[in-house]
Order: C-alpha cells, then structure tokens, then sequence
C-alpha cells in the first residue's frame, strides 16, 4: 500500500538490463521453539543473489538497516541504484497470519498451525 503521493518506480519491473539498478528486499518470519525471529533478505536483481540480510526479534527499521548495510558492502552500488522494499509487513503478520483461515490448513490460521506443529 503505497502512501498518497509516492510513485511506484519499479512499476514490477524486476528483469533489470545491467548490473546494479536495482534491489528488492523482503521480510518473512521463522518460528523458533520460544517465540519468533524476523529475516529480512535483500537481492541483486540482476542476479538473483542474496547481497545482505539480517535477522531480529522485531521486524523494525533497524532489521532494514542491518541488512541495507550489509548489502553496500558487499556490492559497493553506484549511485542511482533503485532499492524497492515492500510494506507488507503488517498485513502479512496481522491478517494473513494471524486471522485468514486456510482450508489448507484445515480452517486454521497459520500461527494456529505453526502453534499446533510445534506442540506435537
């Protein structure tokens, strides 16, 4: 969901023609046997190759940050690069995961399901 006013520059155009003009990032979590750790992974476009990542407690600025900076050390972009990231975030951890019922996963939601797995 884009503010009012932002412009969408990518515009979902993911096969960039030369090195460098863009990355895409992504946030996911993973259950671990206590509570649940957050991963945000940034990817060459070009290449598809993982450039930086970092892992937290919180799925906060900070975890983009971490991850932001590991990615400009190891590829040193020029200037210009597009760095697309999405605020799915809260969606995905409000609603999708903790409300949407799959029947999948047998009408429940994927938190419930995960909570279930682990048990057993």
């Amino acid at each position: 969901m884009r503010e009012q006013g932002e412009k969408n520059i990518l515009n979902r155009s993911f096969n960039p023609q030369k090195p460098n003009q863009i990355w895409v990032s992504d946030t996911t979590y993973i259950p671990t046997h206590y509570d649940w750790r957050f991963l945000r992974v940034i990817y060459y476009l070009y290449s598809r190759k993982v450039v930086g990542w970092s892992m937290s407690r919180k799925p906060d600025t900070l975890l983009v940050i971490c991850a932001l900076e590991m990615a400009c050390l190891n590829r040193n972009p020029d200037r210009g690069l597009l760095f697309h990231s999405e605020r799915w975030i809260q969606y995905i951890e409000i609603f999708y995961n903790r409300k949407r019922l799959h029947s999948y996963l047998g009408y429940r939601t994927p938190e419930e399901f995960v909570k279930n797995s682990l048990l057993n």
